[in-house]
């Protein structure tokens, strides 16, 4: 009797611990791309040839989004991989796309005439790397960022002094999906300051980056991993926990948030050892975390970042006593700033300040050192202070 409630106890664990875990997939997960397409007039049938364009168009925008988390010169190497995968079946990834007014054209090339035509594509970003993931070749060259992982284990409301057990399991699905991750015994080293323990397992977003930073990681995985006691079997000799990790990944550089996933549980099961089961409960949880399904995290992160660096981010620069000729001279020298992308919003002028909302793809750092010492006709400007995206200005 013993024997068969173990059977059945067990055997509920491992139906809630096999239970599917997701991700909420980042609102900007599609990837809009402005793509041409040709094909040739063959007996005059436009159409048709209008028709095949647009395939072709397709399948260009899907390989320009695959572009961008790939090396450049590994689709070129591997190309018919490419071709006889993801490319054939480009429909797929698209969502939606349309037409852009009178871009097609009709040439006649060596006595053959050929159709040209544009589109815009909304391309799905995370389910291109998904299949992207199960062919060795171009996953092998995906662009990732370096990555650091702080989740913190919290049981019965006592905080781990260092790398967690859930944190370990995150590193290893991540280090095993070609992520290159900061070494936890590194950061288990700087843990060790008192200063520095302090104020990372308090919650504290700066420090957390500014370590994240110091070890040269751009994405920064961190939270809290909280098990509790779950309930035992009748004879007291079968201990079940439970795990929650609750995350948000951000820029190491900004702390900006990149996207936030949704909880996700985990389940350990030991013959009469609390702490065991706690502890194969955040590794559990830690596994599940990594083997979310649809879409998965890795594809999420990395279609999140990719995103982000193709389209830039937004700076906000707050420039103080400044007149509106300076202003519109500040603009243009913005525009002509390397990785320009564009303004978003109006500016926002009045009683000699100025806000101006820029979107730029180069980071942080790049953006402030470039910035800083432009001139102004006969000024120069000068960065007063930073934080995160922000950047205050003056003019000397």
């Amino acid at each position: 009797m013993r024997e068969l409630k173990y059977m059945i106890f067990c055997l509920i664990a491992l139906i809630i611990a096999i239970a599917p875990a997701y991700c909420v997939v980042p609102e900007n997960g599609e990837m809009l791309v402005i793509a041409e397409g040709s094909a040739a007039v063959v007996n005059g049938d436009i159409a048709k040839a209008d028709d095949e364009a647009i395939s072709d168009a397709k399948r260009n925008a899907v390989e320009k989004a695959l572009g961008v988390f790939v090396k450049s010169d590994t689709i070129g190497s591997d190309y018919q991989v490419a071709e006889d995968t993801i490319l054939t079946r480009s429909e797929g990834y698209i969502s939606e796309w349309n037409k852009i007014p009178d871009s097609r054209k009709i040439e006649t090339i060596e006595g053959h005439e050929l159709l040209t035509i544009k589109i815009n594509a909304k391309v799905r970003l995370v389910n291109l790397i998904d299949d992207a993931a199960n062919i060795e070749p171009i996953y092998n060259a995906v662009l990732r960022p370096k990555v650091m992982v702080l989740i913190i284990d919290e049981i019965d409301g006592k905080k781990s002094d260092g790398v967690g057990t859930s944190a370990t399991a995150i590193m290893r699905g991540l280090q095993k999906r070609g992520f290159d991750v900061v070494d936890p015994e590194v950061i288990n080293g700087i843990l060790k300051k008192q200063s520095t323990s302090s104020s990372i397992t308090q919650g504290s977003l700066k420090s957390a980056s500014e370590l994240a930073v110091n070890q040269g990681a751009e994405i920064l995985l961190l939270g809290t991993a909280r098990a509790s006691d779950g309930p035992t079997d009748d004879t007291g000799n079968i201990t079940c926990a439970n795990a929650v990790i609750d995350a948000r990944l951000v820029y190491a550089d900004t702390a900006q948030l990149l996207f936030t996933p949704k909880l996700v549980k985990g389940r350990g099961v030991a013959f009469s050892d609390n702490a065991e089961a706690r502890t194969r409960a955040l590794n559990d949880a830690g596994n599940r975390f990594m083997a979310s399904d649809d879409p998965s995290f890795t594809s999420q992160l990395l279609a999140t970042w990719a995103i982000e660096v193709q389209s830039g981010r937004v700076y906000r620069i707050v420039a103080n006593k400044i007149d509106f000729k300076d202003m519109n001279l500040l603009k243009k020298a913005l525009i002509d700033l390397r990785g320009h992308v564009q303004f978003v919003g109006d500016a926002d002028f009045g009683k000699q300040r100025a806000i101006l909302n820029v979107r730029n793809r180069l980071t942080p750092q790049q953006f402030r050192d470039r910035l800083s010492g432009i001139k102004l006709g006969k000024k120069t400007i000068d960065i007063e202070e930073s934080s995160g995206l922000v950047t205050y200005i003056k003019l000397k």
